[in-house]
């Protein structure tokens, strides 16, 4: 009958590891916790331990690495709720958007499986809101729906597709036949800017304050 058994004074013969049995190799290994030496626990825990990174928002250390979200340019990573919040903070304001990482931004194509339908239709609306050169709302304040992109070419009415009010391009009051009425209100926003220095912008039309930096608008 044949044995592995060493006989005294040999050396003992070197078995392959891919030949050992698997009992073997988990008593073998070396643990890298305090859980039973080759247990399964021991296994998953080690895994654990291994491929373990850190999220760069909350600094929370997520075990499994897989489970984060990685920016495809800087490979920075995120759990996936740090990432949701980023999106949703730069939908509410125009100075966080869009999304960015490192001076990027952040494709949320590359991330939609972690949004709802609502939310990316949201998003991207707000990206043709925040990005075109005509800021132009619905003059209906309960309304207020954004419709610069939808400015046309020539004439000045502009109809929402929400509450279908038009309003006019030019004065972005109701629309109107001939001239723009006089908005007094409007004439003593720009007395105040003026009298503080403030620039209007030829494209947006928005007041600017110069902080720093070159003079030229």
């Amino acid at each position: 009958m044949s044995t592995n058994t060493a006989d005294a004074g040999t050396a003992p013969r070197a078995v392959p590891h891919n030949q050992m049995p698997w009992s073997d190799i988990r008593a073998a290994r070396t643990p890298l916790d305090p859980s039973p030496e080759g247990s399964e626990t021991t296994l998953q825990n080690n895994l654990g331990q291994v491929r373990s990174k850190t999220c760069v928002i909350c600094l929370e250390e997520v075990q499994l690495a897989e489970l984060l979200v990685h920016m495809p340019h800087c490979r920075h990573a995120y759990c996936p709720e740090c990432l949701k919040k980023i999106f949703q903070n730069a939908m509410r304001s125009e100075s966080l958007f869009p999304a960015w990482c490192c001076t990027q931004s952040i494709p949320i194509d590359k991330f939609e499986y972690l949004f709802t339908k609502e939310f990316m239709d949201g998003y991207r609306d707000r990206e043709i809101e925040f990005t075109s050169p005509v800021r132009l709302y619905c003059h209906v304040r309960t309304c207020s729906q954004f419709i610069g992109h939808l400015a046309p070419p020539e004439g000045r009415k502009v109809t929402c597709p929400r509450c279908n009010s038009a309003t006019c391009l030019n004065c972005k009051a109701p629309h109107h036949g001939g001239e723009c009425p006089e908005d007094w209100s409007k004439n003593l926003v720009m007395a105040f800017a003026a009298k503080k220095g403030y620039q209007q912008c030829h494209e947006c039309e928005r007041l600017v304050e110069r902080i720093s930096g070159c003079k030229i608008i």
